[in-house]
């Protein structure tokens, strides 16, 4: 007996019946594949064929992987999480300016 108009909540619970029971689908395109397929019984056999489109839905959206917003990512850690200024290792004083002796290229007389 087939449904007139089979929801996608049928479908998702059938899914959800078949791998309780052990069965393993997978969508190949808008092909479906049941294993074991020699443990279904007729009355499975027939609501499958019924939810068959919707069957196959679910599980291409399963194997697609969701895009996350920056908003579902976890926070980053900050890499200065205090904000502090490091302060730099103490120097000696130099003057701003310093004179060297530069020795001299004449003769001395």
């Amino acid at each position: 007996m087939k449904s007139s108009n089979p929801s996608p909540m049928a479908a998702s619970s059938l899914l959800a019946e078949l791998r309780a029971e052990g069965f393993t689908l997978t969508a190949e395109g808008s092909r479906l594949r049941v294993a074991p397929a020699d443990s279904l019984t007729d009355e499975l056999r027939q609501r499958i064929k019924e939810h068959r489109a919707e069957i196959v839905a679910l599980l291409a959206a399963e194997s697609t992987p969701a895009v996350r917003s920056a908003t579902d990512m976890p926070p980053q850690p900050r890499k200065c999480s205090t904000g502090q200024i490091w302060p730099l290792p103490a120097r000696p004083a130099v003057p701003a300016f310093t004179s060297f002796p530069i020795p001299s290229t004449q003769p001395k007389e």
